[in-house]
């Protein structure tokens, strides 16, 4: 039964408000997850971490958005603040392997997806200030992530 006959249908029904169809023509008998869209503040999907070394990207399925470190060298930590930076929401996530290249992905929680400039502030962080090379150097680098609808 082609897509035009089945809305027709359901109109005669009256289940016209019930009744939703995605871009495949597939059938929903209630309204499909919301898909959503995540960018740094630069409206880019990945992004350089150039004191902590490494990069980090952002990566989803639609329903969900993980944040993904690749070969992170001087950090071994992340905060996650709120948009505005005045709330810790959690504090001290590692970031899994050994000194020199660490890679983890964190799947953010649905509760922080705020739209707009309201997203959430990640802090990239050495936690004890001693490095491989020998060096007590503090590395720190920060980034704004923001979500969108698609």
């Amino acid at each position: 039964m082609n897509l035009f006959k089945l809305m027709a249908a359901a109109v005669v029904l009256g289940l016209s408000s019930q009744v939703f169809a995605d871009d495949n023509h597939n059938n929903y008998r209630h309204r499909p997850e919301p898909v959503y869209n995540a960018r740094f503040n630069d409206g880019m999907a990945y992004k350089h971490l150039a004191s902590c070394g490494g990069y980090v990207e952002l990566r989803g399925n639609g329903s969900q958005i993980n944040l993904i470190f690749n070969h992170i060298q001087n950090c071994s930590s992340f905060d996650i603040l709120s948009g505005d930076g005045n709330a810790v929401i959690y504090r001290n996530q590692r970031i899994a392997g050994r000194n020199g290249d660490r890679s983890a992905s964190f799947a953010i929680p649905r509760s922080l997806y705020r739209y707009g400039y309201k997203g959430v502030h990640v802090v990239v962080k050495s936690n004890n200030n001693a490095h491989r090379n020998g060096s007590r150097d503090v590395y720190l680098d920060d980034f704004y992530i923001r979500f969108a609808d698609r």
